[in-house]
């Protein structure tokens, strides 16, 4: 979604904000978000 930048648009009008700092890859942000998920579920 941060490639899109219509979305990065409503993102900071939503936020009230001129600039937002997004990761390059989120794709990898959510793939660590899913790993970490996952190994706090098998404790």
């Amino acid at each position: 979604m941060v490639h899109n930048a219509g979305f990065v648009q409503s993102l900071k009008n939503a936020m009230g904000v001129d600039k937002i700092s997004l990761p390059d890859m989120p794709e990898y942000i959510s793939a660590l978000g899913c790993a970490l998920i996952a190994a706090e579920r098998q404790h």
